[in-house]
């Protein structure tokens, strides 16, 4: 008989006792009988009855647990998010799951899950914050949802959840902006899979800067990333392999910078004299390279705090408003951008 099937009423009716002893044994209580235990204990595992299951009936169907669903490896987008979300499960005494989930993975895990009602809700980060159907699997099981970093238009695709991040958009033109500033009129982007339809809209405020400086499209030159330092690499090799190169390269992310940087050296070019680059979300690995790197600051533990309170007061609260919250973001000047304008002058 599958466990998911199983009440308590079930298994004290098994065992012939009532179902606040079986609510007792299941808590490990004091001055319970030896015998009434053994028949209560017997009768869970004959019916493969799940303790966690029980606790959640116990608890009026609450797990207090919530997941945080990424996609792997492991970056330091995920670690600064769960600095602003463990304070705050720390607080309510919830727990906090991690689980790893790629793009192109089936989604069977988090049905499971969903299905066994092994958490209460789910923040999801990019890209699979932009996957409607998965979300939407959530919401249909009754439970509740937060998205980081997402394009999805939440009154289009009528979804009942909060989502926060920055205007990505702006953020990219930004940079642009500062770029141009320095001189730079060709410039090469790195962009990120498809799937990051949130983050390449840094690469559509790029674009959109040159065109408000009035320079040509085919100054803008674009790579294919995969958020990796070695794709930065890669995508390095095909901007400079142009017989026009970029004069600076816009990374998606800080590690595909990092990854532009490795290139330029080994192939001796010098950051900033040779080849300007700057990279995107402010990871501690812009300051800590050789030489750091201007980036874009994004308030990863202001997400992450700003998502399990919010979660947590839908949880009590499924009427509570959502919410669409557009955080500010910081454009860090370090010491990879050349000022080709100065250096002109001299």
């Amino acid at each position: 008989m599958p466990a998911e099937k199983i009440t308590l009423r079930t298994v004290a009716t098994h065992a012939g006792v009532s179902i606040k002893t079986v609510s007792r044994v299941l808590n490990n209580e004091p001055f319970i009988s030896a015998l009434t235990r053994e028949k209560v204990q017997d009768a869970i595992a004959k019916l493969e009855f799940s303790p966690n299951i029980a606790a959640r009936q116990l608890r009026g169907q609450r797990s207090y647990s919530l997941a945080v669903v990424y996609e792997p490896p492991a970056s330091e987008f995920l670690t600064g998010i769960l600095e602003g979300i463990l304070p705050v499960c720390r607080d309510a005494s919830y727990k906090l799951l991690l689980e790893p989930l790629a793009a192109t993975e089936t989604r069977m895990r988090i049905n499971t899950m969903i299905e066994r009602r092994d958490v209460d809700g789910f923040i999801f980060l990019p890209p699979l914050s932009e996957d409607i159907a998965l979300v939407q699997s959530v919401l249909d099981a009754g439970l509740h949802a937060i998205l980081v970093a997402s394009t999805i238009d939440l009154t289009a695709a009528n979804l009942g959840v909060s989502k926060i991040g920055i205007d990505d958009f702006a953020a990219g033109q930004a940079m642009g902006r500062h770029l141009i500033a320095q001189g730079h009129r060709r410039i090469g982007y790195i962009r990120l899979r498809e799937q990051h339809s949130m983050a390449n809209q840094r690469g559509h405020g790029l674009r959109a800067a040159l065109e408000e400086a009035g320079l040509p499209e085919n100054n803008l030159s674009v790579a294919q990333g995969e958020s990796s330092f070695d794709s930065g690499f890669a995508a390095a090799a095909e901007l400079l392999d142009d017989k026009n190169p970029p004069s600076a390269i816009f990374a998606g992310n800080d590690y595909m910078a990092a990854g532009v940087i490795a290139y330029a050296r080994e192939h001796g070019l010098s950051v900033p004299d040779d080849l300007s680059v700057v990279g995107f979300d402010g990871a501690d690995l812009s300051k800590m390279f050789v030489p750091p790197f201007t980036t874009i600051k994004q308030p990863l533990k202001q997400y992450g705090d700003w998502a399990a309170r919010k979660l947590l007061a839908t949880i009590n609260n499924p009427e509570v408003e959502k919410a669409e919250d557009i955080l500010d973001f910081e454009l860090i000047q370090r010491h990879s951008v050349k000022n080709i304008k100065r250096s002109n002058s001299l």
